[in-house]
Order: structure tokens, then C-alpha cells, then sequence
């Protein structure tokens, strides 16, 4: 009940916003576009990818990981896991996305975890039950077939 109630208040004001930004007079004030004072620049996403990247590599190097830069956004260095090797990647990503939309991606994903998780419990709460009731059957077909045979003796 919880979940559907952030769900319905997060489509509410993601359809307001939305909407307010659909309207062309919303976007352009006094002839400025002020779409672009929220969108990040091309020099500060290069600056940005540049900072994080080396942050994140002096992180993983004092971690004592052989990380290494595979492209101009992406890390990776080994991984050994019970006994097999492989790689790991990170990916340093600024979207041109608005300002609120990472707070909206992450709302978005907490709700469609909280969701997945509910509908395992339902369907493992499902499963148990049919278990159950297929263990009663059993035993009530195993109770008739017992009181055949016995009836035959």
C-alpha cells in the first residue's frame, strides 16, 4: 500500500513537471532558452569526466587494485572471485539529462526494486501455499489408496 502511494505521488509530480516543461512560454522567458542554464556544458562534463575518473583511479590504486583507464571515461582493473578471474569496468557517466531527472532515475529505481521485491515475496508466498496444498493432497490420496487396500484385505 506504501509503495503504490510513492508510486502515484512520483507519477503525479513527474506529469506536472512535464507538463511545465512541455509548454513552450514555460521555457522561454524574456527570449532566453532556460533549458540551457540547467543542461551542463561540454567543457564542464570534460572537466567533470576528467576529475572523477582520476579520483576514482587514485581510490582504486590506494586500494592496491591495477586499475588502468580504457578510454576517456572508463577504468577497469582484475577481479578474482573463488578462484576465477575476470574484469571489472566502471563507466563515468555525466548525462545531459535536466537537473532533477538523476533524482528521478533514482526514485525510479527504488520503487521498481521495492516492486520486484514484493512480487518475490507474493510469488514465494504463491509457491508455499501451492506446496502446501499439493502436500495435502498427496497425503489425502495416499489416506484413500491406504483405505482401499485395506477394505480389499
Amino acid at each position: 500500500m506504501f509503495i503504490l502511494r510513492i508510486d502515484f505521488f512520483k507519477n503525479l509530480w513527474y506529469n506536472i513537471y512535464r507538463k511545465k516543461e512541455k509548454n513552450k512560454s514555460e521555457k522561454f522567458v524574456c527570449g532566453v532558452d532556460r533549458r540551457k542554464e540547467r543542461i551542463m556544458k561540454l567543457a564542464n562534463k570534460q572537466v567533470a569526466h576528467a576529475e572523477y575518473v582520476k579520483a576514482l583511479m587514485e581510490f582504486f590504486a590506494a586500494q592496491g587494485e591495477d586499475v588502468g583507464q580504457i578510454s576517456s571515461h572508463e577504468l577497469n582493473f582484475p577481479i578474482v572471485i573463488n578462484g576465477e578471474e575476470g574484469w571489472c569496468e566502471i563507466i563515468v557517466k555525466v548525462p545531459n539529462d535536466e537537473d532533477d531527472e538523476g533524482y528521478l532515475k533514482r526514485d525510479s529505481y527504488a520503487l521498481n526494486v521495492a516492486e520486484k521485491a514484493e512480487k518475490a515475496e507474493k510469488a514465494k508466498a504463491e509457491k508455499e501455499k501451492k506446496a502446501a496444498a499439493d502436500a495435502k493432497r498427496r497425503a489425502e490420496k495416499r489416506a484413500a489408496l491406504e483405505a482401499a487396500a485395506s477394505k480389499k484385505e
